[in-house]
């Protein structure tokens, strides 16, 4: 790997969690309250919309790796996409867990504790690498990745009425207007 490759990526490693999934979610509140902000920010207080940052930052970064070059291109498309799956869901859980349990809503409180996780996943990931040996179920991968994007634009207009997705500082579902 060449030093150009390695220093994108390093600087990747550092960029993407640190300022990335602060900056998404604020960008809602704070720049733009279009399709965009629905899109890849976070709308409210539930620990769904905290935990959309951390998916679309993540799928970026890993995404940009993946351009630089990997050695067995199935193997690791496979245990990112497991490890972003996973992460998500830690992510929601967690962040359901300060909010209901602490009545934590400060996002620089709930965005630290993301951007540690996403390190922690990316690590596994990295392990998970090394040790999968087999592509099998890789277009299942795939496509349930494909649907997990299509299921992040739905649910924040369209949310289903359960507790991940509940806010409840301001007692309501979606999008803020």
């Amino acid at each position: 790997m060449s030093k150009k490759i390695r220093f994108f990526k390093n600087t990747c490693r550092i960029f993407f969690p640190v300022f990335g999934i602060p900056l998404l979610t604020l960008y809602y509140s704070m720049f733009d309250q279009g399709v965009l902000g629905i899109i890849f920010s976070r709308v409210n207080y539930s620990p769904w919309e905290y935990s959309k940052p951390v998916f679309w930052v993540c799928l970026v970064w890993w995404s940009l790796e993946l351009l630089c070059g990997v050695k067995n291109f199935k193997i690791y498309v496979k245990a990112k996409i497991i490890s972003l799956f996973f992460l998500f869901l830690f992510c929601c859980f967690f962040n359901l867990l300060l909010i209901e349990v602490f009545n934590t809503y400060l996002w620089y409180q709930l965005t630290a504790c993301e951007i540690l996780a996403s390190y922690f996943f990316y690590f596994i990931s990295e392990t998970a690498v090394k040790n999968i040996n087999s592509t099998r179920y890789f277009l299942f991968w795939v496509f349930l990745l494909g649907t997990f994007v299509g299921v992040m634009f739905c649910f924040t207009l369209y949310p289903p009425r359960n507790f991940l997705f509940w806010d409840n500082f301001f007692n309501s579902y979606g999008v803020l207007l």
